[in-house]
């Protein structure tokens, strides 16, 4: 019996280091390719996220933008749409003012006949709502008197 390693059995462990050392080094390779994938695709994610990100956040400005013109063209619209009801206004009252001092030089005149007629069809605006509420407030303190 010897006491030391036999030549067979040194050679054996030598054969297992050797073959156990290109297992290990594809077992890291392995390992850290797999590591390297995921650092990549949360590279792309992120990117990706970013890019919606900025997207968005130019869609959002695009929409505000045009939100804010709109309401400015609406605003002129209904400022442009108050002074021609006014102007209308002031002018069928014109046209009754003239109409009824015209009837007294010539009451059977067949063109302020039909200017009359014409007058019944026009649609007036009507009071804006705080004058009618006002109007409301002040006939029923009047009944109440």
């Amino acid at each position: 019996m010897s006491d030391g390693v036999s030549g067979g059995d040194a050679g054996m462990i030598a054969g297992a280091a050797a073959a156990g050392y290109p297992a290990w080094h594809l077992f890291r390779w392995l390992f850290t390719w797999t590591d390297r994938r995921a650092i990549r695709r949360d590279a792309k994610l992120d990117a990706r996220e970013a890019s919606l990100d900025a997207r968005e956040a130019k869609f959002r400005a695009e929409i505000e933008e045009q939100l804010a013109e709109t309401r400015h063209v609406v605003e002129a619209l209904r400022s442009d749409l108050e002074r021609q009801r006014w102007t209308t206004s002031r002018l069928v009252d014109v046209v009754t003012d003239l109409s009824t001092e015209l009837e007294t030089h010539a009451p059977r005149s067949l063109v302020l006949i039909r200017a009359r007629r014409l007058l019944k069809t026009i649609p007036l605006p009507g009071p804006a709502p705080e004058l009618e509420a006002l109007a409301n407030k002040l006939d029923s303190q009047g009944e109440q008197a």
